[in-house]
């Protein structure tokens, strides 16, 4: 064993900590107090906000929807129901837009990496973050006390946020009249390369819980632009602490599995939701499945039918 572990250590790699990530690092570790370092909610906040920015440099022109309830915007979701409706309590079907999980997985290493360095440089520690190779993705290494730690990362992020833009009424020909268009709709967001898009985080306020949207400005030309808009939110607005407030708020709803609490169905692990009305597409195949006959809706969910790690103790 003893060989075997000399061999990874002397096979390792250091990191390049120098790229965009470093600047949405630097902004978040800038807001978190020295009394809080060791707070796990602020770390593993951290890791979700950086993997928001990586799922955020796959988004394009196409895959984005529009809701027509309310004021009429279009988003763009990596979970497959719309946003706006799942904080009213409504689930509609729409196609998610997650990246191929190799890609992410790549990326959550650096990531987690970054983090770590970041968290052992500013508490004093003596410790080198490494990457290996198969079977061990990071090496954590601290020659002054003679300590190795060996760590193969499955990292998932708890929740990735929906982005938004602005958008017209969506009209259509309706028998000669011009009529709005009632349904959700899969739309292309032409300009989202020159526009403002909103981050939306999720805010109990007045007894409910809503959209608080936070302007991404910036080029998008850049591949690496959510990490120079978001790290710039995090700088000049109070968006930070208003995603740390949402981000505990949602683990405890995965936790628990509180569904009864909107943002619940903001998280990755939520699931597919129990279909009390309506039809509900199955994720793998895609072909609705029918709600049963005795399903009862336990907390007011309505399925309309549509077209289409903790780092420490808390």
């Amino acid at each position: 064993m003893h060989d075997w572990l000399t061999d990874k250590i002397s096979s390792s790699q250091k990191f390049d900590f120098s790229g965009p990530e470093k600047v949405l690092v630097d902004a978040i570790f800038d807001k978190i107090s020295a009394s809080d370092l060791n707070s796990g909610r602020y770390l593993a906040a951290a890791f979700d906000l950086l993997m928001t920015a990586e799922y955020y440099k796959s988004v394009t022109i196409k895959g984005w929807h529009y809701c027509p309830d309310g004021k009429p915007k279009m988003y763009y979701s990596f979970l497959n129901a719309c946003p706006c409706c799942r904080l009213q309590q409504r689930f509609v079907f729409t196609l998610g837009n997650k990246p191929q999980s190799g890609a992410i997985g790549k990326s959550s290493t650096l990531i987690l990496a970054l983090l770590l360095n970041e968290y052992f440089s500013k508490t004093g520690s003596n410790v080198e973050i490494r990457k290996s190779m198969e079977p061990i993705d990071l090496l954590l290494v601290d020659e002054v006390n003679k300590q190795v730690f060996a760590a193969e990362v499955k990292s998932a992020p708890l929740t990735i946020l929906p982005l938004f833009a602005e958008s017209d009424e969506m009209t259509m020909m309706e028998e000669g009249d011009i009529v709005k268009v009632k349904a959700h709709e899969v739309t292309s967001n032409p300009h989202f390369s020159s526009l403002p898009t909103s981050i939306g985080s999720p805010t109990f306020k007045n007894g409910d819980w809503q959209f608080a949207y936070f302007n991404m400005e910036g080029s998008k030309h850049d591949k690496h632009w959510p990490y120079i808009a978001i790290a710039k939110l995090v700088e000049t607005t109070d968006f930070w602490k208003q995603y740390v407030n949402y981000w505990v708020e949602a683990y405890a709803t995965c936790k628990y599995r509180k569904r009864e609490n909107p943002i619940y169905w903001f998280s990755n692990a939520c699931g597919s939701p129990q279909a009390v009305t309506g039809n509900w597409p199955d994720r793998r195949s895609g072909v609705a499945r029918r709600a049963s006959p005795t399903a009862k809706p336990a907390w007011g969910w309505t399925v309309p039918t549509t077209s289409k790690k903790e780092f420490t103790k808390f």
